[in-house]
């Protein structure tokens, strides 16, 4: 069985070029967005107190990812898709498309005697737009 890879394409080839990249190594942690709800809790004086929930506006949608990097060109293709301020479209192994822009990037080098460009990293993407391996759109625009 073929290994899919994950891919970055700019979504309108706007930006600088390369307007695609594919991933020399998946990541090995994350990537399911994940959505916070925001509350307001506020309680009432009296002998029947009571909580007041009230459910306000959810956080953007979150695709938080990480993994290793081995080479120099891996290293600064990741360096150059989280410069780009442009919508980015992800494709990831399971066949789900995700479009957005990256929020965070952290890549973290580690001492290793037999591959001086060793590193892990974390990343975060606001997602805009997803669409499912079924081919739905869960939410946002697929133009």
């Amino acid at each position: 069985m073929d290994v899919v890879r994950w891919k970055f394409i700019d979504v309108h080839s706007a930006g600088k070029a390369p307007y695609e990249y594919t991933f020399h190594i998946n990541p090995n942690e994350g990537g399911t967005p994940t959505i916070q709800k925001n509350f307001t809790i506020q309680t009432n004086a009296g002998p029947n107190r009571g909580a007041i929930v009230q459910e306000g506006q959810s956080t953007p949608p979150e695709l938080a990812f990480s993994g290793v990097i081995l080479t120099q060109p891996h290293l600064e293709a990741l360096e150059l898709w989280f410069d780009k301020r442009i919508l980015i479209d992800i494709n990831d192994d399971l066949g789900r498309v995700f479009r957005g822009v990256f929020s965070r990037w952290e890549p973290q080098r580690e001492r290793r005697a037999y591959n001086y460009w060793y590193h892990t990293f974390s990343a975060g993407f606001i997602v805009a737009g997803y669409k499912t391996a079924s081919g739905k759109v869960r939410f946002g625009k697929f133009i």
